[in-house]
């Protein structure tokens, strides 16, 4: 009996623990309304929304001007600060396992312009076509505005899994608002989905407030673009 305890303990009490530990982490992060930004400057997100096979949602993490401006000085302008969260989201812990993955798959076959590495995203430019482990590029910065788009051969009509993410920062009275903005492909944008889409949707909600915390907690730590 013992050992039946312990191994259902295992399967039931590891991931409640996890999800309350996620929880508390991430307790400031909140889902917000989307915006039309996505489909205005992701053709594939507008393609595949049109075709009820994306789906949008939105997290901001607020921070008051007083305590930014005491982390990183007075000097808090918003396209700065989107470049920064843009960088800092691949540098966190959060992300160190699937860069590491990409790291390993990607390393024989490196392409130029490509950023695998720690030292090598840490090191690069936020601009249009800045690589994020040979799987995301920046397509567009429009002012507070920063998108990634996958990086999939020009012939492939891409259907998923995965899909397109922004990040943008604005002033809102004496608060600055840090959002991350998804679509993902292969799921559909209205209506209920079915299980395993659930669970994957589920999984990458969990994913997006995990790396807008800890990105904004770096950047409030110094990091910069």
């Amino acid at each position: 009996m013992g050992f039946i305890r312990k191994t259902l303990w295992t399967i039931l009490g590891v991931p409640a623990a996890a999800l309350g530990a996620e929880y508390f982490y991430t307790i400031k992060v909140r889902e917000a309304e989307t915006t039309d930004r996505l489909p205005k400057y992701s053709t594939l997100a507008a393609h595949r929304l049109a075709e009820n096979k994306a789906r949008i949602d939105r997290f901001e993490r607020v921070i008051p001007l007083s305590s930014l401006t005491a982390s990183i000085g007075p000097d808090v302008d918003e396209n700065s600060l989107a470049r920064r969260l843009a960088k800092q989201v691949w540098l966190t812990s959060m992300y160190a396992p699937q860069r590491k993955l990409c790291e390993r798959v990607f390393k024989d076959k490196q392409e130029p312009g490509a950023n695998l590495t720690y030292k090598e995203l840490e090191k690069a430019k936020v601009e249009p076509g800045f690589d994020v482990s040979q799987h995301l590029y920046v397509s567009d910065i429009v002012g507070t505005y920063v998108q990634f788009v996958p990086k999939v051969p020009p012939e492939v009509d891409f259907h998923g899994p995965g899909g397109v993410v922004c990040f943008d920062v604005q002033r809102r009275g004496e608060n600055m608002v840090f959002a991350i903005e998804s679509a993902t492909i292969g799921i559909a944008a209205q209506g209920p989905m079915p299980f395993a889409d659930t669970l994957m949707f589920f999984a990458h909600q969990m994913y997006s407030r995990l790396l807008l915390e800890s990105a904004v907690r770096r950047i409030l730590k110094g990091g910069g673009e």
